[in-house]
């Protein structure tokens, strides 16, 4: 709510000359359910035409959940298959694109808000749970060499186009970044502000884009920071309430 509030008052400062208000109320709410993918045409002139175009992920992790959920309620001890529906949803990732200009667009865009295209992403860490004494080990004694790999994929961008997100470079990345926590568990903070920063960071850049900010390595340094920032103060806010309302039971 606190993200809404702050989005909202950001672009009524930058956009106030072409505000309209029953569209922008009906926006407002929809940020606080699960339909943060609705965005007012008047708004795609703002920022980089969704004005905290993260918030749509929410609704599709919640998708996920159940779908993961229901899976391994069914097959967590037929692991094979497992694997096949985990190769069926990197054959949606890459499928469902292709569909683009084969159907009306509203079908298109709604299938997108789905879980189908995603669901694979949530598979791929569960079946690293599973498998985690035999995964682990290797993602640990490998991390420099995956690490190389994923700069090499990110640099070519020889994916860039296939699927609706890149099958080798989403793996790769997984591994990297599993492998670099385990491999340095010394750097571990110990309060979560990735939330935060998920929920903050399209604000931040928004902002950026209406006041014409160049962008650079700084720019993107202040991004993070920024976003930073914003998690941390909204982490001791939501804190502070929580605790009192505790103390007033």
């Amino acid at each position: 709510i606190l993200c809404v509030i702050l989005n909202s008052i950001v672009i009524t400062i930058f956009m106030w000359d072409q505000l309209k208000l029953l569209p922008f109320t009906l926006f407002q709410f929809t940020q606080t359910t699960i339909f943060q993918f609705w965005t007012p045409n008047f708004l795609r002139a703002y920022g980089v035409g969704t004005p905290n175009g993260s918030l749509w992920t929410i609704g599709v992790m919640v998708q996920c959940y159940i779908i993961l959920y229901l899976i391994f309620s069914i097959y967590r001890k037929n692991k094979k298959r497992l694997f096949f529906i985990f190769l069926i949803g990197v054959l949606f990732n890459l499928g469902v694109p292709l569909l683009e200009h084969r159907i009306p667009n509203i079908i298109y865009k709604l299938i997108c808000q789905t879980f189908i295209p995603y669901y694979w992403l949530f598979i791929l860490g569960a079946l690293i749970r599973e498998y985690f004494n035999q995964i682990i080990p290797k993602l640990i004694k490998y991390n420099n060499f995956i690490i190389l790999v994923l700069l090499l994929i990110s640099f070519l961008n020889f994916e860039v186009g296939y699927g609706v997100y890149e099958t080798i470079k989403s793996i790769i990345l997984a591994f990297a970044f599993i492998g670099f926590a385990y491999k340095y568990p010394k750097l571990n903070i110990k309060k979560d502000f990735s939330y935060g920063i998920y929920l903050y960071h399209m604000i931040i850049i928004n902002i950026l884009i209406e006041i014409s900010f160049s962008c650079d390595y700084y720019t993107i340094l202040f991004v993070i920071m920024s976003s930073l920032c914003l998690s941390y103060i909204s982490n001791k806010f939501i804190k502070g309430i929580v605790l009192k309302s505790t103390d007033r039971k």
